[in-house]
């Protein structure tokens, strides 16, 4: 059985050629990488009103996710207020509109707990304010300024068991400047988590922090990778921005997609101007 042939400008083609001739370039089986744009809220986190301050703190949540922070908040009155707030964002109808739910639980310095939610819509850009409980007459607020943006995310299927190696550089930033602090290698497999603790630079009580590092997924030259931080920073005096002897109990947790032997930083600061640690994370594998 002879193949069968088309005629074309070019002349009589088997047909298996033409149709790689005419295959489009962009095809979905080719252009496909498995990373995609999603939508996610920026969050900016600070007091507002006469009662007590605290130092402004920032996370990312994507769409149809959840992300929580920790942190102390001091009440004037010896003891710290403890705050636990959860945010969720999900779509709505509306291009460029999202939907935000706020959750907080506040632990009052008598050991009461409070808790309180809301829920709002943000188009591009809004500031919500958000009220916890009044603490002696004065009311304990939270500003949650939200911005719209996008983030990436791995959408394939995940291989299983690849070895992975982090190369990790850790810097202690203050205002605009960044030093060294120490370097290291972190190994672990795709799907599992590698755990790294930082103790203060000078004192061991100054501050904490501990890392952990998951690589999710990995298509080809990518790796999306889990990170987790959590412990305590140093404070600034809200008058002079100097140091002071209080901690700020801290805590992130996001997805980043790196190419592997680039680094990406990862940033946990407090205040302003910013004080607090650098991760530059460096993924081989």
């Amino acid at each position: 059985m002879k193949p069968l042939k088309i005629g074309t400008p070019w002349g009589w083609l088997p047909l298996f050629l033409l149709l790689l001739i005419t295959l489009p370039a962009g095809s979905p089986a080719q252009a496909d990488s498995g990373i995609r744009k999603i939508p996610q809220i920026d969050l900016k986190v600070r007091s507002v009103g006469g009662a007590p301050q605290m130092e402004p703190l920032t996370l990312s949540v994507a769409v149809d996710n959840k992300k929580q922070i920790r942190f102390g908040w001091d009440a004037g009155a010896g003891k710290p207020l403890r705050v636990t707030l959860d945010a969720e964002s999900m779509t709505t109808a509306d291009e460029g509109t999202m939907s935000l739910k706020l959750r907080a639980s506040l632990e009052l310095p008598d050991g009461r707990l409070i808790q309180s939610s809301r829920q709002d819509r943000v188009q591009q850009r809004a500031t919500i304010l958000f009220e916890l409980y009044r603490l002696e007459g004065k009311p304990v607020t939270l500003a949650v300024e939200a911005t719209v943006g996008e983030t990436w995310r791995a959408a394939g299927a995940p291989t299983v068991g690849q070895p992975v190696r982090f190369e990790v550089e850790i810097l202690f930033v203050d205002g605009d400047s960044e030093v060294s602090v120490e370097r290291n290698q972190l190994n672990t497999f795709e799907g599992q988590s590698v755990r790294y603790e930082l103790a203060g630079r000078d004192d061991p009580s100054e501050s904490s922090l501990t890392l952990r590092l998951t690589p999710i997924r990995i298509i080809g030259d990518l790796v999306e990778v889990r990170v987790q931080l959590s412990g305590k920073l140093p404070s600034r005096d809200a008058d002079d921005g100097a140091h002071n002897d209080e901690l700020n109990v801290v805590a992130s947790d996001e997805n980043v997609i790196v190419n592997r032997g680039s680094s990406t930083p990862v940033d946990i600061t407090v205040g302003e101007p910013p004080i607090g640690y650098r991760f530059r994370i460096s993924p081989q594998y």
